[in-house]
């Protein structure tokens, strides 16, 4: 059965913070015989992310974007009443990743894992590694799920890998981020990359069944850069927009600006610490399309770029290359 209609059908009700008229879409389609778990991955995942389009185009409000996402809570709460409880299989922790506040993903994550059996804790959303940590030491899981929906915050998706593996757990990651850069899971230190939720209960299964195990931090090469930036983290930002200011950004909005920046910044240090220079120059171009879209001028992303270059550190070496070869790559 073809699902391309009701995802739109869905998303539009959504968007209208129409909470009725989603579940009535979802009620059709289990009359029809659809069951919950495809219902989840092919009407209310593309429906996610289908209205992400339309906000990076301004084609929808923050506020039609907060009521689609609450929404889709309300009709997956209600869409997964409708599956049997089965005995628990194994018990798993679901987070993000630290700095990142998306919660949705986990939630549908979450949800396909306890109709599989599992026993599931939800942990989002953001949630500092050190207290991640704490938490995971004490609870008798052994394997635990991390989402990252943005690459930019691939650093806090190594922060909170390397929570879980010194509190002993297993680690499964998936994600727009790591979607994008599957390669990157393992090399950040987890145990294994899944693209679909679904597909990833009989590896969170498997996994559930061994004991926990303390492993050490799994090094990265160029932590020592990044924590020099992150040590003068700050007034980086804060040199950043007076130089933003100074030139009269096209970007709107002191508030905005900081944000494009810190997002920007995160990506930096996160190409350094991955050694996956691609990660900035993606970002520069998703960046270009947004202005674009908002109908500011596509090259104020560039004005970003070097601001944050000229006020980085000339220590911080590796920071400054990536951010240089971005912005090459960007000009071609």
């Amino acid at each position: 059965m073809p699902l391309g209609g009701q995802v739109a059908l869905f998303a539009e009700a959504a968007i209208d913070g129409q909470p009725a008229r989603a579940w009535a879409v979802i009620v059709r389609l289990l009359e029809q015989g659809c069951p919950p778990a495809r219902i989840t991955s092919d009407v209310l995942a593309p429906a996610q992310r289908r209205v992400g389009e339309l906000w990076e185009a301004e084609l929808i409000s923050v506020a039609e974007e907060h009521a689609v996402a609450a929404v889709t809570e309300y009709c997956l709460d209600r869409l997964w009443q409708h599956v049997a409880e089965t005995p628990a299989v194994g018990r798993v922790l679901v987070t993000g990743v630290d700095g990142e506040w998306h919660t949705l993903t986990s939630r549908i994550v979450a949800a396909a894992w306890r109709a599989s059996g599992l026993e599931v804790v939800a942990l989002t959303p953001s949630l500092p590694a050190a207290d991640l940590e704490a938490f995971a030491r004490r609870d008798e899981a052994s394997v635990a799920g991390v989402s990252c929906s943005v690459p930019a915050h691939l650093l806090g998706a190594w922060l909170t890998i390397n929570a879980l593996r010194t509190a002993g757990l297993q680690v499964v990651v998936g994600g727009h981020a790591f979607d994008a850069y599957p390669h990157l899971g393992t090399r950040l230190g987890a145990d294994e990359y899944v693209g679909d939720p679904f597909e990833a209960v009989a590896v969170v299964r498997d996994r559930a069944r061994s004991p926990k195990r303390a492993r050490p931090e799994h090094p990265m090469p160029s932590w020592t850069d990044v924590q020099m930036v992150l040590d003068d983290y700050d007034s980086i930002l804060v040199g950043a927009m007076a130089l933003l200011r100074s030139r009269a950004s096209a970007i709107e909005g002191s508030q905005v600006m900081r944000e494009e920046l810190e997002l920007l910044l995160q990506a930096g240090l996160s190409g350094v610490l991955c050694e996956e220079p691609n990660l900035v120059f993606d970002h520069l171009e998703w960046l270009r399309y947004t202005l674009n879209a908002r109908g500011q001028d596509p090259a104020a992303s560039w004005d970003l770029l070097d601001s944050l270059r000229r006020v980085m550190p000339k220590s911080a070496s590796r920071v400054n290359e990536v951010f240089a070869l971005s912005m090459h790559a960007s000009a071609r």
